[in-house]
């Protein structure tokens, strides 16, 4: 629950994106880089859930999968929450190899459509 300072008569549950393992007066603590959490009144570190996978979060205390982003070199795993990253495939990686073609939904580097049969997984 959050509260603090000294004169601390009531606690509110922690929000979303933060923790609290024990009573007393300290702040709830953000869950760090790179995890996020959904729920409300958390008392443990462990609600942090990890973005899995190479997923980097865009600041601390993040409250939905959705924030969980992918590298540049890797796409978001199909049928599977946005905190899931795949490594790309070395076919589908652009010429600088620092982009992959499957974060784009016509499948392009630079304008141009990569080569072969791609399919997304359903």
């Amino acid at each position: 629950s959050e509260c603090s300072g000294n004169a601390c008569t009531s606690c509110t549950g922690c929000a979303a994106g933060k923790y609290k393992i024990a009573a007393g007066n300290q702040k709830c603590q953000e869950c760090p880089l790179n995890t996020f959490n959904t729920k409300t009144s958390s008392s443990s570190f462990a609600d942090c859930t990890p973005c899995g996978n190479g997923g980097v979060t865009a600041r601390t205390g993040s409250t939905l999968a959705s924030e969980c982003t992918c590298p540049t070199d890797t796409y978001p795993a199909e049928g599977s929450n946005a905190a899931s990253c795949t490594t790309c495939p070395v076919g589908a990686r652009c010429a600088n190899q620092q982009a992959c073609a499957l974060n784009d939904p016509e499948l392009k580097c630079d304008g141009t459509r990569i080569q072969g049969t791609w399919e997304r997984d359903a």
